[in-house]
């Protein structure tokens, strides 16, 4: 058990070493995402309901909400699939520089 540590160990090393090069790429994909979208999103969450003088959005306000309200629905859609958009990309960008990580250290 102990050689197989010693092994898992000195492999994340040599992994962590060769991530510098796609580090700075990361960290600012993360940066943009968490520092400038997301606050956006969540700000134009925020304003569509202010326009529509919704203090708190709940399951009895969703029927009348949805008729009443269609532009702020599909805008809050919108906003809904952008985040799901933002997930993939991000999900897959890391993913993309792990397999470059790997690839370069063979």
């Amino acid at each position: 058990m102990l050689p197989m540590l010693k092994e898992n160990t000195s492999q994340l090393i040599g992994f962590l070493k060769q991530t510098t090069r796609y580090f700075r790429d990361v960290l600012l994909m993360h940066g943009l995402l968490l520092f400038i979208i997301i606050p956006l999103l969540s700000n134009g969450t925020k304003l569509l309901f202010q326009l529509a003088d919704i203090p708190s959005f709940t399951l009895e306000l969703f029927y009348p909400f949805i008729f009443q309200h269609p532009f702020i629905t599909f805008s809050l859609i919108m906003i809904l699939l952008s985040v799901v958009v933002l997930i993939y990309f991000e999900f897959t960008f890391l993913l993309l520089s792990l397999y470059f990580i790997c690839k370069f250290q063979v």
